[in-house]
């Protein structure tokens, strides 16, 4: 569109998905990682008539990086609009904010409320958003809402609203039965009404009963395998739009994508108590450092949630940067082989005890173990590296996306880490993430 208030040129794949949005006003934007889709989305928003309402909800840890990229992209000028992150206070206070807005706003701004799926649900909260009528509605990562008899997928399915659009690289991270909850959210009855005959027209089930506390669970069944999958991909295509990131012929063969990481005002407190006096008081006690050198490993230690005392003791500082790392292995195929740079043993603690919630085994290469052989062949799709372990001859092509959950002061560190991904044998689009507190 020529008067569009873009600021940003579109990829063709980006362009075929906003024409695609244009058509389906009820769609699931089933875009790889890093090809794009909050580009995308944006671009469909800003064709909304001035003053229109949109409510985006999120994961928390992917709250920061709406506001970021509207201002990246869109003209204010051209498409005015007000945007709030609802981020910090509890559900109710988040609600005043959002009535607030849109007391407040000018007629002719748009109204932009980004919220996490848990606080939209929440007490306070969730009463102000079924009030409003919206003119498009967002649900980001929308494999948040699988489950089709979680809460969340039943409240997004209650939001009033015309257009309705799913986001989300993994729209099946473990069987089609995942679709249905992102189904209902966007308001279609594409795969009918009733979850369990969607479930027996598509699952194949383990005909011996399920027992617990030695009694059989009635209705509950084990899925072994899938049926009439040719009929699923039919009624699937009518509303998603899919792009693979080796598909893509512009993008480009590396690419850095920056994460955003909010952290908490107890996180903020301590580190801007190291930044000012070399001195943070935590919950478990007490952090120092001796000068400006030991300082700033402080505050790179204390983004990543851990910190040492005095005496050696690792003390917890929070989680933010913790969420941020789950959000983006879990928006992820639970095949993706992914390399994680850490530089702190409390950081590389911290990415196995994710990879473990998540149910991905992880492997690690650092100066205390060296598990590369095995990742290389298979065992475990994660790998932990410490930033300054290995050389300029270790290979990770096995892997096209790479985290950075944390980096050293050194550049040849840091472009050493970027040579073992995309280099001679990587046949695939590197994807690089970083995790900026």
């Amino acid at each position: 569109m020529t008067d569009s208030p873009l600021t940003t040129s579109l990829w063709s794949h980006q362009q075929a998905g906003l024409e695609y949005l244009r058509a389906n006003p009820r769609a699931l934007l089933g875009f790889d990682m890093g090809t794009g889709k909050t580009l995308t989305t944006i671009a469909r928003i800003a064709e909304l008539p001035r003053g229109s309402n949109v409510l985006i909800v999120c994961p928390l840890a992917v709250i920061p990086t709406w506001p970021a990229e509207f201002e990246k992209h869109v003209n204010r000028m051209a498409w005015p609009y007000q945007i709030l992150p609802c981020l910090r206070g509890t559900g109710k206070k988040k609600a005043d904010r959002v009535i607030e807005l849109f007391r407040t706003a000018p007629l002719h701004h748009s109204k932009i409320i980004v919220v996490n799926y848990e606080t939209a649900r929440a007490a306070g909260m969730e009463k102000t958003l079924l009030g409003v009528d919206w003119d498009l509605v967002v649900f980001d990562e929308s494999h948040k809402v699988k489950s089709a008899s979680g809460k969340s997928s039943k409240f997004c399915a209650k939001l009033r609203a015309p257009m309705r659009l799913a986001l989300t690289g993994t729209p099946m991270p473990h069987s089609p039965l995942d679709i249905f909850g992102q189904a209902r959210a966007i308001g279609l009855g594409t795969f009918g009404k009733s979850y369990f005959l969607f479930r027996a027209r598509y699952a194949v089930f383990d005909p011996k009963p399920i027992y617990r506390a030695g009694k059989v669970v009635p209705g509950a069944k084990t899925v072994v395998g899938f049926k009439n999958l040719d009929r699923f991909k039919q009624r699937l295509a009518t509303f998603m739009i899919q792009v693979k990131a080796e598909d893509v012929l512009d993008l480009p063969d590396k690419r850095d994508v920056e994460v955003p990481v909010e952290l908490t005002a107890k996180e903020r407190r301590a580190y801007n108590s190291m930044e000012r006096s070399l001195i943070a008081e935590v919950q478990d006690g007490t952090i120092a450092a001796g000068n400006a050198l030991g300082k700033l490993l402080k505050l790179a230690q204390m983004t990543g949630g851990y910190c040492l005392d005095e005496d050696g003791d690792t003390l917890h500082v929070g989680d933010s940067k913790r969420s941020a790392l789950k959000e983006i292995l879990d928006g992820l195929p639970p095949d993706e082989p992914v390399v994680v740079f850490a530089r702190f043993r409390s950081d590389i603690r911290a990415v196995h005890e994710v990879c473990a919630e998540l149910e991905r085994e992880s492997c690690e290469l650092s100066g205390v173990e060296n598990n590369l052989e095995q990742w290389k062949e298979g065992k475990g799709n994660v790998i932990v590296v410490q930033i300054q372990s290995g050389g300029a001859g270790i290979d990770l092509t096995r892997a096209c996306k790479a985290v950075y959950y944390s980096v050293s002061f050194s550049m040849g560190d840091y472009d050493q880490s970027r040579a073992r991904i995309h280099r001679p044998g990587q046949e695939r689009k590197v994807t690089y993430f970083h995790l900026a507190a």
